[in-house]
């Protein structure tokens, strides 16, 4: 077989039945790739189809990496989020034009699910958030507009929470599961944990860093060592 194929198929083969590595510190994860990984749009052209998957984790990060964050507010957060899942969703028509008409809140809500472990979660009224949680994300939507322009001040935030027939929440970002979000037509299955959170492997060769997902160097075919 000829020496590169051999290659790439020791690499996906251990791909995808690594053992990952080790996690890294909140205050080591890179913000801009966390939120790459849990940020999914649609590649339908006619389509805006948005879905930001905010774990307790990127809170975490976030505190961790601003040091004008106490570790008051972060526990604080962590007691309100206790239980639930959030989401902020945004869908559109794009015009022949490119302009974009937005959904109705209303529609984008009722199109919007989580699954995780097997388990369809429940979505949760807004009359039943917590006034202090919903305080929080409300002071959170001039910061979605700055990041988004026009299509943040369309989104909207959407929490969820376990199902009457089993529990198994929180979503961990550092496990093995896969979780998969729909957003009207289109879906997004995410297969965990996020790179962003795994410490780099190092190729033994040219000393190269790679994804802590793999086990082998895609170059050389080397296995990878764990730092």
């Amino acid at each position: 077989m000829n020496t590169k194929v051999s290659t790439l198929l020791l690499f996906f083969l251990s791909s995808l039945s690594a053992v990952f590595g080790q996690f890294k510190e909140a205050k080591d994860v890179s913000m801009e790739e966390l939120m790459l990984e849990t940020q999914f749009t649609t590649e339908n052209p006619d389509k805006m189809s948005m879905i930001w998957w905010i774990p307790f984790e990127f809170w975490e990060v976030s505190n961790a990496q601003d040091p004008t964050a106490s570790f008051d507010e972060i526990a604080a957060l962590k007691t309100m989020l206790e239980g639930y899942e959030v989401l902020a969703v945004v869908e559109g028509d794009i015009g022949y034009f490119g302009g974009i008409t937005y959904d109705t809140k209303e529609n984008v809500l009722n199109s919007t699910q989580i699954e995780y472990k097997g388990e369809m979660l429940l979505q949760v009224s807004e009359k039943k958030i917590n006034s202090d949680l919903a305080n929080f994300f409300s002071m959170m939507k001039p910061m979605v507009v700055n990041m988004f322009g026009p299509m943040g001040e369309n989104m909207h935030f959407v929490f969820f929470e376990n199902n009457n027939k089993s529990t198994v929440l929180p979503i961990d970002p550092k496990s093995s599961e896969t979780v998969t979000f729909t957003l009207g037509t289109y879906v997004k299955e995410v297969t965990l944990p996020l790179n962003s959170m795994l410490l780099e492997k190092k190729c033994p060769i040219d000393k190269s860093l790679h994804s802590g997902k793999w086990s082998y160097c895609p170059f050389h075919g080397e296995k990878l060592i764990a730092q």
